[in-house]
């Protein structure tokens, strides 16, 4: 199987790029449609046994796990793909070893610290009667912090189909398979079932990540000292913790708010609304995974006529599959919807507006990856924050007026500002245009005219 840096050099010296980056993008593609297929089937079993409030509740729970997870990391998930391969590339082994076990040494307590806060905050606070009984599953979150770090490591060195394949494919089933161990055999309390069943997948994972980096470093971990530099790892990775954090939390605001300002129900039909709604950017996230490694060198080389060249080609391919997987998703709504109860009926119009929001970021192509990977992460990050507080003020707005489609109308307009912006920026800082090509030959015509 190739590996992610062997698929790099071949896209790079390509004499046929497009055709070579489709191929690396189809892989990446198949491995999200049956893994986002076998997660929307995890999603209906766990609110088939567990009902539509406890379904709720396991999202709002769910949600506030990968948001402290994001902070237990502390950003190393992110710095590790800077450091490793620097210690490498120099044979630098004691300070590889010294990363991988401070780091993961250090996320851990972290994780645990920050789980005991929360469990003992979700166990007082008034506002979160819905969700006390829950507090204890807090304890889980240096499980999802070591993921996040594992993850990020082994997709650096790993090859393109380990890189997701235990992610996609089989965390689900991971899922799936200890609920119904867990429903049969365990006297955990209902309410817990769910939560600690999908750690159960994600602990699984975890490991396999785990013995993956094991593998990879065998040998250049045999060395008998280990090199600390804590201060040069934290000084990097915290600013990295900050954007990965916003990230998270713009992802799951919507769920978080509900819950708050609703109820668990409310939560269920949103969350399997947006759900349903992210299949429309599979294409669109492969494609970006594959050129994302791209786009640092030719910026460094000032190649900005193939940069735009690349950019615009995801844009066309993310904005017209987007658009075409929307029909169709749209078109079958009510059976994909009503599978989960008639209630979930309801959702429809949250699906709709969700997906104009997956179009919108198709449309303007991957410009906050290319600023981030052109040196404008800040600029990156600045817009990022500013769109997550427009979304906490526009959902606090919208939902007493509209419920959940006021929650989806707040995340489109946040969305959509965010997506503007960066290109706005794009072509004002670098001369880059990320929308698609039809739209720049529309423009040029315009100009001529």
């Amino acid at each position: 199987m190739q590996s992610i840096q062997g698929l790099v050099r071949q896209l790079k010296n390509s004499p046929d790029t497009q055709l070579a980056l489709l191929r690396g993008t189809g892989l990446v593609f198949v491995l999200q449609v049956v893994g986002s297929g076998l997660l929307y089937l995890l999603n209906l079993i766990y609110e088939r046994w567990f009902g539509t409030i406890a379904f709720g509740q396991f999202i709002f729970l769910l949600s506030w796990l990968q948001i402290f997870g994001a902070i237990s990391e502390l950003g190393f998930s992110q710095s590790s793909l800077r450091f490793l391969p620097t210690y490498e590339e120099n044979s630098q082994h004691s300070l590889t070893r010294g990363f991988l076990v401070w780091s993961a040494v250090v996320v851990t307590l972290t994780g645990t610290i920050i789980g005991l806060i929360a469990a003992g905050v979700f166990s007082i606070a008034p506002q979160l009667n819905d969700y006390r009984n829950l507090a204890p599953a807090f304890m889980f979150t240096p499980v999802f912090a070591l993921q996040f770090l594992v993850l990020n490591i082994s997709r650096g060195f790993g090859n393109v189909v380990l890189a997701f394949f235990p992610e996609l494919i089989l965390k689900p089933i991971f899922g799936i398979l200890s609920a119904i161990v867990l429903l049969r055999f365990s006297g955990i309390p209902d309410r817990m079932l769910g939560i600690s069943a999908y750690t159960v997948g994600v602990g699984m994972v975890m490991l396999i990540f785990v013995v993956q980096i094991i593998t990879y470093f065998r040998d250049k971990l045999q060395v008998r000292k280990n090199i600390y530099q804590p201060k040069t790892w934290l000084m990097y990775s915290f600013p990295l913790m900050g954007m990965r954090v916003n990230q998270v939390f713009f992802q799951r605001i919507s769920t978080i708010i509900i819950g708050f300002m609703i109820n668990p129900s409310a939560i269920a039909i949103y969350a399997v609304s947006e759900r349903i709604s992210s299949f429309a950017v599979f294409f669109q996230r492969a494609a970006v995974f594959v050129f994302a490694p791209l786009i640092a060198p030719l910026h460094e080389k000032g190649d900005n006529e193939t940069l735009n060249k690349y950019i615009s080609m995801i844009a066309d391919w993310s904005f017209f599959s987007s658009v075409g997987v929307s029909v169709v998703l749209v078109i079958f709504s009510p059976f994909l919807l009503g599978m989960f109860g008639e209630e979930y009926l309801e959702g429809q119009f949250v699906l709709i507006v969700l997906l104009l929001a997956q179009i919108t970021h198709g449309f303007t192509g991957p410009a906050p990856l290319t600023l981030d990977l052109t040196g404008h992460q800040g600029l990156n990050f600045k817009i990022h924050v500013g769109g997550t507080i427009l979304a906490v003020v526009l959902h606090v707005m919208l939902i007493p007026l509209w419920g959940i489609e006021g929650a989806a109308i707040a995340l489109v307009l946040a969305s959509v500002a965010q997506n503007w912006l960066a290109y706005y920026y794009l072509k004002k800082r670098l001369g880059l245009n990320s929308l698609p090509t039809f739209t720049q030959v529309l423009q040029r015509r315009a100009e001529s005219d």
